[in-house]
């Protein structure tokens, strides 16, 4: 029979306002380095929304509502308690959805993903149309500098300088 397999999430990492370094084949940014052929796919948009622990606030809830029957207080704290944890529910909804977060994803072979952000939509379109044009022609011997928290992208080998 069929083996199962352990599949993890494939792990994210965010940029905010980052200066990016796209020299050759390798995409730098802070301690992060991409390989320009290890890349899956591209896109833009918002982030992908993070799930809702439901069932752990649920049990979270649940817990909460035992242990302040069980020490002999009233109902209303019984239910203050439960409404406390949809209020902490509440948050980390929120937390997790921003629409406000609009940029450059790029997912690799292994699953990961880097999202770039910005708040400028053109912008994020011409730093994906700069990706675009690298990986579509293979040529790597541009060198840009890309600036998501001034909105600025910069080429580096021609000295000439585009600003969105």
């Amino acid at each position: 029979m069929g083996e199962k397999k352990n599949v993890s999430k494939p792990e994210e990492t965010l940029f905010e306002s980052a200066v990016v370094n796209l020299k050759g084949n390798i995409i730098n940014c802070q301690e992060s380095f991409i390989q320009i052929s290890n890349i899956t796919q591209v896109w833009t948009g918002t982030l992908p929304k993070k799930p809702l622990p439901i069932m752990t606030l649920f049990i979270c809830g649940a817990l909460g509502f035992v242990c302040f029957s069980l020490i002999k207080l009233s109902v209303i704290l019984s239910i203050a308690g439960l409404g406390l944890w949809c209020v902490v529910g509440i948050i980390i909804y929120r937390h997790n959805y921003n629409p406000t977060s609009y940029g450059l994803n790029i997912e690799l072979n292994s699953g990961h993903c880097y999202s770039f952000l910005s708040t400028d939509h053109s912008f994020i379109s011409n730093v994906f149309t700069v990706l675009r044009n690298i990986i579509q022609d293979n040529n790597t011997s541009n060198n840009y500098l890309i600036n998501f928290g001034t909105g600025t992208i910069i080429n580096e080998s021609k000295d000439v300088t585009m600003i969105s």
